[in-house]
């Protein structure tokens, strides 16, 4: 009898011993499960992309490549999708000739992004491109007129859409003194611009400013809300659109 207790207890001890000794390697490779299926889901999440249709998708960094080039998804509707050109495309004053009183309903820039550079765009990637109503509010640090809502396929973004977008709001909404004629904040970064080759540029918007005056924003990514003379034409164009994903 004493025996057979003994090797009952021997028994259940080995048993403890191994349950305690599972336990622990449990514990030690745990972290390395969970961290493990963490870089999983991360390697998935940053592969994993959005296929709008069947000649575009928005990859990881949130851009899409549209007729040959490279533009941020801004924002998604639905079945469609607000585009702004990634890089600088082209430079161009924003009207011509110089004139004191300036809308985009009747800016040069407006006229050329609705028909030349639409026309440029091959026949595939015109059709998915929607006709738009463009609200053009007044500027709200200087009361100027921002002229009529319009129809565009293309358009720039207004002082309103960049700093929803990239950032500047509270002080579009909350100017910081009555001197103030810029927006310099911490978003500055997001909203510097550049060409092809990585360097900087200066890039309109489509608001309006003091007369002769359009808003832009400067290559270190201040919004220039007083604006600069609309008839420069060596300031950058980024353009937008609203465009099918079917």
């Amino acid at each position: 009898m004493l025996k057979i207790r003994m090797n009952w207890i021997h028994s259940v001890r080995k048993r403890s011993a191994s349950g305690r000794a599972l336990a622990m390697t449990a514990k030690r490779i745990m972290p390395i499960i969970i961290f493990s299926l963490l870089v999983i889901l991360l390697m998935s999440s940053c592969s994993k992309s959005t296929k709008p249709d069947d000649d575009f998708e928005i990859d990881a960094m949130g851009t899409i490549t549209f007729d040959g080039e490279k533009w941020i998804v801004l924002d998604m509707d639905h079945d469609r999708l607000l585009i702004l050109s990634q890089f600088i495309l082209f430079t161009s004053a924003y009207n011509q000739p110089m004139t004191a009183d300036i809308t985009w309903e009747t800016s040069s820039i407006r006229e050329y992004l609705n028909n030349t550079y639409y026309n440029s765009i091959n026949a595939d990637s015109r059709a998915l491109i929607q006709t738009t109503t463009i609200e053009n509010p007044d500027n709200p640090w200087y009361g100027t007129d921002g002229g009529n809502d319009t129809e565009d396929k293309i358009f720039l973004l207004s002082l309103q859409e960049v700093c929803k977008y990239f950032g500047g709001e509270e002080q579009l909404y909350n100017r910081p003194g009555e001197w103030a004629f810029l927006i310099d904040d911490e978003y500055n970064e997001n909203r510097i611009a550049r060409q092809k080759n990585m360097v900087p540029e200066a890039w309109w918007l489509r608001s309006t400013a003091r007369p002769y005056d359009a808003t832009f924003v400067s290559r270190n990514g201040r919004v220039y809300v007083s604006g600069l003379f609309a008839h420069i034409d060596d300031y950058g164009v980024r353009p937008a659109m609203w465009i099918s994903r079917k």
